[in-house]
């Protein structure tokens, strides 16, 4: 992806994403986190979410839309 977008557009959507996906989880924790399911996948309201899977995840999905007639194997 960086040669493709640039290595200064990459880090930018790198630390963007990053970002955006711990305040997603904040929100939906403490929106769903006292339901029984919500506790299942959040765990507690006060609890944190500690790693770089959020932007992982949206630099694979960038992957995808940017490249869409790429084939596997």
């Amino acid at each position: 992806m960086e040669k493709i977008i640039g290595k200064k557009r990459f880090l930018y959507f790198y630390i963007i994403s990053g970002i955006f996906a711990g305040l997603l989880f904040i929100i939906l924790s403490y929106f769903f986190g006292n339901t029984e399911l919500g506790a299942r996948i959040f765990g507690s309201p006060i609890m944190s979410a500690v790693g770089a899977s959020g932007a992982i995840f949206a630099i694979a999905g960038l992957f995808m839309v940017m490249t869409p007639k790429l084939k596997f194997m």
